[in-house]
């Protein structure tokens, strides 16, 4: 489980047509909010809440092996939740 004390930068998920990374923006024992680095069909920026259990099989990705700065852009004001984006894509 991750919690406050031991939210990783980033999380990068392998889904069928590639992969998907997410800088971590908070954490608590039900769920995991992220914001969307790179995913195929969301755009940059939009935050998803995953549940602990889909954050323990995604892989911790230190900054420097990503080639994303920790300084990159902030998100943008979207509001999505995980299921409706989940939804969108089937």
């Amino acid at each position: 489980m991750i919690g406050k004390a031991q939210v990783p930068s980033l999380l990068r998920q392998r889904i069928l047509n590639g992969e998907a990374l997410y800088r971590v923006v908070d954490a608590n024992e039900d769920c995991v909010e992220v914001e969307v680095v790179s995913a195929p069909g969301l755009p940059r920026g939009i935050r998803l809440h995953f549940t602990q259990a889909a954050v323990a099989r995604m892989s911790v990705v230190a900054p420097e092996k990503s080639g994303v700065s920790e300084h990159a852009p902030g998100p943008r004001d979207v509001a999505v939740d995980s299921a409706a984006a989940t939804r969108q894509r089937h």
